[in-house]
């Protein structure tokens, strides 16, 4: 999954994890930690198939591949247009994602989703179809060091709803570096340059885009437990392609693909292909042998590398009011997630 993230579905197209994952309300924090301690020791002491350094340089292509997906998604949207960039996306990464449910588990698999589909369509509508759908419209009216900020608040909007679900406690601190987060968002949103810079609506869509996929997170807490990760990925996957399928048909039948040239098809091709799935699948393999928190420590080279990138190939601002943002967003992040 990615949000894109996360798109991952993820982030752009990231997986996200909310700050080491959600705690039960009511858990003792000194049990919490020692299980945390317990799960990091046993992941990173686990042997890989291959060297570790090896498996780093794979962690390392799948941070690219998530960073380069704002510089890419920029070109592609511009291009295809939004729905229809969006629907092709979703649909062609659903087929991918069946062909290799099918190879593995066969056709007998799709059973339990006909049996939780309703709760696997809940999901899907909030982690690909409005996640994904959002991040592009953010994309294409925001700036990439915007987006790939805006983004890196995923475990503040994850705390936030956690919280209104009863999931998650918050302490002092983590309110604390909620504020500071917001905080830095909101002097983010003040920046608007004239032609393709940063926008209020592109931060607006972006903000939603994170939101909805926040809520996936929250909502997956129960049902995650249930599936394996390319079970779980193919089923949602499979119903948004299901529910985007009309607006897909409606582009391409109204010739949204004849002003599409061999750079716009090679964006769409890259974001489907190595960010929804080659990315996806170095994520979960890594999983097994290094800790969620230090690949989710990694995630946070994106911005500043996403915001490098912006500036070489798409000639983007980097301006005092976004380096201040970008602290303040850190710093907050960072105080809600010891918190």
């Amino acid at each position: 999954m990615t949000h894109e993230g996360p798109e991952n579905p993820a982030p752009a197209c990231v997986p996200a994890e909310a700050g080491g994952g959600l705690k039960v309300a009511g858990a003792a924090a000194a049990s919490a930690a020692h299980t945390v301690v317990e799960e990091v020791l046993e992941v990173e002491h686990a042997q890989p198939p291959i060297s570790r350094p090896l498996l780093y340089v794979l962690v390392g292509l799948m941070v690219m591949m998530w960073t380069a997906n704002y510089i890419v998604g920029k070109i592609a949207v511009r291009e295809f247009g939004l729905w229809t960039l969006g629907g092709l996306r979703i649909e062609v990464a659903a087929a991918i994602m069946l062909a290799l449910f099918l190879a593995r588990r066969g056709a007998a698999g799709l059973r339990s989703l006909r049996q939780n589909w309703k709760v696997l369509g809940l999901l899907s509508l909030v982690g690909v179809v409005f996640n994904q759908m959002l991040f592009i419209a953010g994309l294409k009216y925001t700036s990439v060091a915007h987006a790939s900020l805006i983004i890196s608040l995923g475990p503040v909007f994850v705390l936030i709803l956690a919280r209104l679900h009863g999931l998650e406690q918050l302490s002092a601190l983590k309110i604390a570096g909620m504020a500071i987060s917001l905080a830095g968002l909101a002097l983010l949103a003040g920046e608007h340059h004239n032609g393709s810079g940063p926008s209020l609506l592109g931060d607006l869509f972006t903000v939603a885009g994170s939101l909805a996929f926040a809520y996936y997170v929250v909502l997956g807490k129960e049902v995650t437990p249930r599936f394996d990760s390319l079970s779980l990925n193919t089923f949602v996957y499979l119903l948004g392609a299901a529910v985007v399928l009309p607006v897909t048909i409606g582009g391409l039948a109204g010739g949204g693909l004849a002003q599409v040239t061999w750079k716009g098809w090679l964006a769409m091709g890259y974001m489907t292909v190595f960010c929804s799935v080659i990315a996806y699948l170095i994520f979960y393999f890594a999983l097994h042998y290094v800790s969620a928190t230090r690949l989710a420590t990694l995630s946070y080279l994106q911005p500043p590398l996403a915001t490098l990138l912006g500036l070489l190939f798409l000639k983007e601002q980097i301006t005092p009011r976004l380096i201040a943002g970008a602290a303040i967003i850190f710093a907050g992040v960072y105080v809600t997630e010891k918190g």
